[in-house]
C-alpha cells in the first residue's frame, strides 16, 4: 500500500466521507477530496517513529514519548506509570479540536493508559494504530479515538484487561481465598483488591463512553479459561498475543472507520516475519459466545 493510500484513511476521518462495501472483507473507501494537514500529520509520525528503535519481538521498546506536530499528535512508546503526565500537560495545555493521534505502542501501566484515553476522549479525535498497538494500547487509547483507523501494516495486540482474576491474584498472592474477601481484616489485602476493583469500573466506563459492549473484556478471558487443547483449537499458533478478526470486534461494537489489517492467519505471519520477527500472534476469528 502506498503512503497516498494510507492516508486516504486518516483523510476519511478528517472530511467525514466514507463508503463501505460490506460485502468485501477490508474496508474499503472512497474520499471527495485530499486533506493535506492529515497527510503531513501522518508522514510527520512516520518519519518520527523511523528514528526510534521498536521491537515487539525482543520486548525492546523506546521510552513513551509524544510529539506535537501540525492537526495532532505522535505517540510512541511504553507507557509508564507517569506517561499520562507528560501527556496529559500537552494535550490539555494545546485544547485542539479535531486531532489526530497517531499511535505506535506495546502498551504498558493500565492506569496511566486509562488516564490519557480519558484526555482524548474530550476531544473529537482520530486515532491511528501504525506498525503495533498492543495490551493497553489496544485496551484504552484506540477505543478513545471517536474515529478508529488501522494501517495495513500495524497489528492491534490483545492479551487480556484489568479484570476480576486480577483480583484473585491479589487475594490469592497474600494467602487470603477469594471467599474470604468479605470478611477480610488485612488492611494490605483489603487495599489491594478495593484498588483493583477501581480501576476495573474506570475501565468499564472508558469501554461505555466508547460504546463498546461492557462484557467485552470479560469475553476476552475465555482464552484463559481455556485448556491447552481447546486453545489450539482457536489459535493456530502457540501465543499469548491475540489479533482479533474486525469481524470478531464489530460483535462488541469495537468498530473502525478504516481497517486495513491482517485478516487471516497467514497475512499476520506474512506481516510479522516481514517485520523481522521471530515470534508468532494468533489470529482470532471465531466466536466462542
Amino acid at each position: 500500500m502506498t503512503i497516498s493510500r494510507k492516508v486516504s484513511a486518516i483523510v476519511l476521518a478528517i472530511t467525514g466521507v466514507i463508503f463501505l462495501n460490506v460485502s468485501m472483507a477490508h474496508s474499503q473507501l472512497d474520499v471527495r477530496e485530499n486533506d493535506i494537514q492529515a497527510e503531513d500529520a501522518v508522514q510527520r509520525c512516520m518519519q518520527w517513529f523511523a528514528g526510534r528503535k521498536f521491537s515487539l519481538d525482543i520486548g525492546d521498546y523506546p521510552d513513551f514519548s509524544i510529539k506535537e506536530i501540525s492537526g495532532g499528535y505522535c505517540i510512541d512508546g511504553v507507557i509508564g506509570d507517569n506517561s499520562h503526565l507528560k501527556a496529559l500537560s500537552l494535550i490539555e495545555k494545546k485544547g485542539r479540536t479535531n486531532p489526530i493521534f497517531v499511535i505506535r505502542s506495546p502498551g504498558g501501566d493500565v492506569l496511566a493508559s486509562m488516564k490519557i484515553a480519558e484526555a482524548i476522549m474530550q476531544l473529537d479525535s482520530t486515532v491511528v494504530a501504525v506498525d503495533v498497538c498492543a495490551s493497553s494500547c489496544a485496551n484504552y487509547l484506540m477505543l478513545a479515538g471517536k474515529r478508529r483507523v488501522v494501517y495495513e501494516d500495524a497489528l492491534l495486540l490483545f492479551h487480556g484487561s484489568s479484570r476480576y482474576r486480577d483480583v484473585r491474584r491479589i487475594l490469592e498472592f497474600n494467602g487470603a481465598a477469594v471467599s474470604d474477601y468479605v470478611g477480610s481484616s488485612d488492611s494490605v489485602v483489603l487495599r489491594s483488591a478495593k484498588e483493583a476493583f477501581s480501576v476495573i469500573d474506570r475501565q468499564e466506563k472508558i469501554l461505555l463512553r466508547a460504546g463498546v459492549k461492557s462484557y467485552f473484556f470479560y469475553w476476552m478471558e475465555t482464552f484463559y479459561r481455556m485448556t491447552d487443547e481447546e486453545r489450539r483449537e482457536y489459535c493456530p499458533v502457540d501465543s499469548t498475543l491475540i489479533l482479533f478478526s474486525p469481524d470478531i470486534l464489530k460483535k462488541f461494537d469495537y468498530n473502525f472507520l478504516g481497517y486495513f489489517g491482517p485478516i487471516s492467519q497467514e497475512e499476520v505471519d506474512a506481516v510479522y516475519s516481514g517485520q523481522g520477527r521471530r515470534h508468532k500472534i494468533c489470529f482470532w476469528d471465531r466466536d466462542v459466545l
